[in-house]
């Protein structure tokens, strides 16, 4: 696997071929050939109870069963990886495109005038998280009485930056056709002001997130629910 970009803040597009003999067994079946794929990297101390993890088992088991299942981005397979602070559950998910809120921020009148379809595909992707049991974001404390002085615990549910877009698939291109879509990445190191806070799990270098927005397909606009890595079970 070579890094190319990133995807977002916790993830990181990769030009790689998935392998069929990893422990893990794959969520879906994925094809043989190479493919570019986007990893989330989750923080080691939740490896083995991470519950985007089970959650994305769960709601597997339910998928195709559901118009809305469709609108939840599933991971198409998992591994661990080991570094300098442990084992790390890595999800393998499609290379989505800009976030509603980067997307409204970049072409306002476009989302306006397509808002009734997106408010659609939401709904339905919300309607098959809830039908599974499952809330998009953890629990929080607010305050929901009259007068604002007595705190509630509830489940929240997603906002605009949990929301992506779809964009045509990067797979079939060689790497350097890839990087024209998208646009080289852009890196520059990571400098410790402090020596004594210099560790072995601190990065060489930071490369900056794309602009997918340009990649977004105007006239049939596709969005799905992203990053259940705050989720919890209705019944937990």
């Amino acid at each position: 696997m070579r890094p190319q970009i990133d995807h977002s803040d916790v993830s990181q597009l990769v030009f790689a071929s998935i392998p069929h003999h990893s422990r893990s067994q794959p969520l879906i079946t994925l094809p043989s050939y190479s493919r570019y794929v986007a990893l989330k990297f989750v923080v080691a101390k939740l490896t083995g109870k991470n519950n985007e993890v089970k959650i994305h088992h769960h709601l597997a088991a339910r998928s195709g069963t559901h118009p809305g299942s469709d609108r939840v981005l599933a991971p198409l397979d998992r591994f661990e990886v080991e570094g300098p602070n442990g084992k790390h559950d890595v999800l393998v998910f499609k290379v989505m495109g800009p976030q509603l809120s980067d997307m409204y921020n970049n072409c306002p009148s476009i989302i306006r005038q397509a808002i009734k379809s997106l408010a659609h595909q939401i709904a339905l992707g919300i309607s098959f998280l809830h039908d599974c049991g499952v809330v998009h974001a953890g629990q929080s404390t607010v305050l929901c009485s009259v007068n604002r002085s007595t705190a509630h615990t509830c489940n929240l549910d997603l906002h605009s930056g949990n929301i992506a877009f779809e964009i045509p698939d990067l797979d079939g291109k060689s790497e350097e056709d890839a990087m024209r879509l998208v646009g080289l990445p852009k890196c520059v190191p990571v400098l410790i002001r402090n020596r004594a806070y210099q560790t072995d799990s601190l990065p060489r270098y930071f490369v900056f997130s794309r602009n997918l927005v340009k990649r977004v397909k105007r006239d049939a606009l596709r969005v799905k629910i992203i990053d259940l890595g705050e989720g919890s079970f209705q019944w937990s």
